[in-house]
């Protein structure tokens, strides 16, 4: 008699595991965005404290650059001092003599709209590398044009005046101009706020599906790239700041704009084969 329960309490459990199997085949099916390897490889992002770092990137400090804040990327090697420049015109080219770093535009290092740029100089074709160890400053920021590199990586860390401020990627785009005239915005009133945050969803290549209520404070990234074969091109990645989040990723998708990065992508990869 109770070998029989057993049998039957056996047989509920594997009917039950075999609904639950079922049901994830079909959510797989369902969401071509869910990659199954992610439950159990997927990592959260963790906090690294950049203090030490500032402090000695302070210690070159002149009267034409000072180091201010600290700015690191997840799953690239982009890990270094933002510069404030004094005295010099923006339109002039910045001198590259420093080590690996980037430059503020704005009047402050900590606002509700930050805006960093970086040079890109050895990724700047239609077909960008990934981690290269030769890559300085922001080569590697082109890594975010993969959807699984993107699917990974969406945390960007800021420090500045001894605190860390984490920013959550939630668009990714092109724009055929090296400069708009938003970047130059220190500070954003609530509703420009709002449009920009919109404006930013709608032109990103990916989805992250935010919800835009949370979204009070932005860190740009910009660099420069030629892959769409113009050089006047660039490469944007924007965030924003969480305060309460246990840094856990978001299952993004591709928006339909992707399609013509993958055409372009593929077309890459056959060229160079040829």
């Amino acid at each position: 008699m109770n070998n029989k329960k057993k049998k039957k309490k056996y047989k509920y459990f594997l009917s039950i595991l075999l609904v639950c199997f079922v049901l994830l085949i079909i959510y797989i099916v369902g969401n071509s965005s869910f990659n199954i390897l992610s439950v159990f490889t997927s990592k959260k992002f963790v906090v690294e404290n950049k203090n030490k770092l500032l402090s000695k990137a302070k210690e070159k400090n002149s009267s034409e650059a000072e180091a201010v804040s600290w700015l690191s990327i997840e799953g690239t090697n982009i890990d270094l001092p933002v510069l404030k420049f004094g005295n010099i015109d923006s339109t002039q080219p910045y001198d590259v003599k420093y080590d690996n770093y980037a430059w503020l535009e704005g009047y402050d290092a900590y606002t509700n709209h930050v805006v960093v740029f970086g040079h890109n100089i050895r990724n700047l074709s239609s077909n960008p590398e990934v981690g290269k160890k030769y890559f300085e400053r922001f080569d590697n920021l082109m890594a975010f044009v993969y959807y699984d590199f993107a699917k990974d990586n969406q945390f960007i860390q800021y420090t500045v005046d001894g605190k860390d401020h984490i920013y959550k990627i939630f668009s990714v785009y092109f724009t055929n101009s090296v400069t708009t005239p938003e970047f130059y915005t220190n500070h954003l009133e609530k509703e420009d706020l709002d449009n920009y945050t919109n404006d930013l969803i709608n032109k990103s290549i990916y989805n992250y599906n935010i919800n835009k209520s949370d979204v009070d404070s932005l860190l740009i990234l910009s660099t420069c790239t030629r892959f769409f074969g113009d050089d006047r091109e660039s490469f944007v990645i924007v965030g924003y700041e969480v305060k309460n989040d246990k840094f856990n990723k978001t299952n993004i998708k591709k928006n339909d704009i992707y399609k013509d990065i993958e055409k372009i992508l593929k077309g890459s990869e056959s060229d160079e084969k040829i």
